[in-house]
């Protein structure tokens, strides 16, 4: 969806969910010079909210953090996921469009392991920002395994229930081996878990998937 073009936006959301019928939209983390909190893009997470509908991040480069000096610039995609997760909490998107279904793509790169230091310290004069507490905005958020499944991105996902975990793979960009492999060895979900995040879950959000 082209995000910083808001008229362009309503349009492209009426089409996708009532013409088309599509399951949800896709958004990228960041768009060059803002995340998506920013007020400017208010208008159309507004409808999405008035939709109900499924939203699915993934990251990308911000203008800001580009052409880095002496930087390979590997954790730039997941250090923009923070970055938006916390520009959504932030601006109180979050919390005007609770009908909204957010998923993150690659179990929420740096976003969960800072996510205790973004509850002690959110700026007490914006609390007004987050009326149900910050906890209780994030402990909403869905996330994908996509190239993310080795343990340390899994025990992180411990934010969450196992029931707003998904999964997801990032192919075409890498190949389905490096999130299948990882999830195959990872001891931490039960069988019945496994199966809710290989299907279930999906299956949930998105009914005509259904076998």
């Amino acid at each position: 969806m082209p995000l910083p073009d808001q008229d362009g936006s309503l349009r492209e959301i009426e089409y996708s969910l009532d013409v088309l019928k599509a399951d949800g939209i896709g958004l990228f983390t960041s768009y060059m010079d803002k995340w998506p909190g920013d007020p400017a893009f208010a208008q159309a997470f507004d409808e999405l909210h008035h939709r109900k509908a499924v939203v699915l991040f993934h990251p990308a480069h911000h203008s800001c953090c580009r052409d880095m000096t002496n930087q390979s610039g590997m954790i730039d995609f997941d250090l923009d996921i923070a970055r938006a997760v916390d520009s959504l909490l932030f601006n109180g998107t979050l919390s005007r469009c609770p009908d909204i279904r957010f998923i993150f793509s690659h179990a929420g790169g740096a976003f969960t392991v800072l996510a205790p230091r973004m509850v002690d310290d959110f700026p007490k004069k914006f609390a007004d920002r987050v009326p149900h507490g910050v906890e209780y905005e994030f402990k909403k958020l869905y996330f994908d395994t996509a190239h993310a499944a080795a343990a340390g991105p899994l025990d992180a996902l411990k934010l969450v229930p196992t029931s707003q975990i998904l999964y997801g793979s990032d192919v075409p960009i890498p190949t389905y081996d490096l999130t299948d492999d990882r999830l195959q060895a990872y001891t931490g979900f039960s069988s019945s878990d496994r199966k809710a995040i290989d299907r279930g879950k999906a299956e949930r959000f998105f009914p005509r998937l259904r076998a």
